[in-house]
């Protein structure tokens, strides 16, 4: 868990602070995403957990021990550090780079060579194909996953995020964060992940924490940021399209209902899978000109899916 107590960062020759007596909870196996306008103040909150920028007052702290007390290096090698520019070092091989902290840590040759392999091998690279190239010889959605696989070398259970996908563009970015989410389902780590793109928040995040002039204005899960904006500031960083966005939030899954006598089988013009987005799931209806879709779990026929239920579980979530 981390905790941020009354935390302020005032640079010298600032008028405001950077950031100003922020305090937030960021539980165990959580992604906080911090979120908000350029300087807000979000990367400097990021930058103090692991004192790459020193607090001015208030406390941090990790599990309980405060981070002032702990030598800034051995508190780094135990979080993993994941920017947009990736910071690989371009004389090293990937699997040397990947291999840095391990190093660090003293483990030997034959688990540093078995950690590379299981950590290219979850971002979807092929050992044999990738450890022994260059970081020039990758793309920059290939480099994004080994900036990745190497913050996950020693296992770390806190990860920091700093606009890691931003650098990417919009499909290699989707994919990026598929190939996140799923990997973190199984891992559990404690994420902080900061961005400037409230779809982005949305996907990413169990809880959003929103910063303006380097306050935080509201932290809550998706649902409650989009339901209820705390002020005039939320409500336009959100959006218009708050309704849209919403449906984000839920899958076909959510709205199905079993074939009765008013939607046949016959009827239905396209399927889609149950783990569809519903705005996904409302753009198919838009290109078929269908008011309803079939729904698949695999290959199992679930039942439908109709605009009349997409609108009543959003309004259903509106009221929550």
């Amino acid at each position: 868990m981390i905790e941020l107590k009354n935390v302020t960062k005032k640079y010298k020759g600032q008028v405001k602070p950077a950031v100003q007596d922020l305090t937030l909870t960021v539980q165990t196996g959580e992604t906080c995403v911090l979120l908000g306008p350029s300087g807000c103040g979000k990367s400097t909150t990021l930058r103090m957990i692991n004192r790459m920028i020193e607090i001015t007052t208030g406390d941090i702290l990790i599990d309980g021990e405060n981070i002032r007390d702990k030598d800034p290096d051995k508190l780094r090698m135990g979080i993993g550090y994941v920017i947009q520019l990736i910071g690989l070092l371009p004389h090293r091989t990937i699997a040397e780079n990947i291999a840095t902290v391990p190093r660090l840590f003293g483990w030997p040759k034959p688990k540093i060579t078995a950690r590379v392999n299981e950590l290219l091998e979850l971002m979807g690279l092929d050992p044999n194909t990738y450890r022994d190239k260059y970081p020039a010889q990758l793309s920059g959605g290939q480099l994004q996953r080994v900036g990745v696989a190497r913050a996950l070398a020693v296992d770390p259970p806190i990860m920091l995020m700093d606009e890691p996908f931003g650098a990417v563009d919009p499909l290699v970015r989707n994919r990026l964060q598929d190939e996140f989410l799923r990997m973190q389902k199984q891992m559990r780590k404690t994420v902080c992940f900061v961005t400037h793109d409230i779809d982005e928040a949305i996907k990413m995040g169990d809880k959003i924490a929103i910063f303006n002039e380097g306050k935080l204005v509201q932290h809550g899960t998706p649902q409650e940021i989009l339901s209820n904006p705390a002020n005039d500031f939320v409500k336009n960083f959100v959006g218009a399209d708050r309704f849209l966005k919403k449906l984000n939030l839920s899958c076909v899954a959510d709205a199905v209902r079993p074939f009765d006598n008013k939607i046949t089988k016959d009827e239905v013009k396209t399927y889609v899978q149950s783990d569809m987005l519903l705005r996904d799931a409302l753009g198919v209806m838009f290109e078929y000109n269908t008011d309803y879709l079939g729904v698949l779990k695999g290959e199992e026929i679930l039942g439908t899916v109709s605009f009349h239920d997409i609108r009543s579980l959003m309004s259903q979530k509106e009221g929550e």
